[in-house]
């Protein structure tokens, strides 16, 4: 049994949606690499399910990532505020800047499912 990410929103096909399951503060939101559980996939319009096996229980914060260009990144306009959508754990949003893993971080045990809403910026 695993942990399921649910991420609602979606709006359209292209490119990838990313999610991020991290067990700390020092790479949380953005540094996919250093995160506990990860993966990429196709987007698709709508809903998209992630699972994760063999998570340890414990405090985690979730990132997510449509990245419609396929770069790797979110990208940023000038004043570096997000042009691509994204989501993370408890609504954790920040008007600017990233949230902190405080503020998204929640406890997880395998067999939970949890919920992610994407967030497209309007001026993009």
């Amino acid at each position: 049994m695993g942990v399921r990410i649910r991420i609602e929103g979606i709006r359209n096909s292209d490119g990838l949606v990313a999610c991020a399951l991290f067990d700390q503060a020092g790479p949380f939101p953005g540094d996919k690499e250093r995160a506990a559980h990860g993966e990429a996939l196709p987007a698709e319009a709508g809903v998209m399910e992630f699972v994760f096996f063999d998570v340890t229980p414990g405090r985690y914060a979730v990132s997510v990532l449509h990245d419609e260009n396929s770069n790797g990144r979110l990208d940023t306009n000038l004043l570096g505020m997000p042009k691509e959508g994204y989501g993370i754990s408890n609504g954790a949003f920040r008007r600017f800047g990233p949230p902190r893993f405080e503020e998204a971080a929640l406890h997880v045990h395998p067999g939970d499912e949890v919920r992610i809403v994407v967030r497209y910026p309007r001026y993009a």
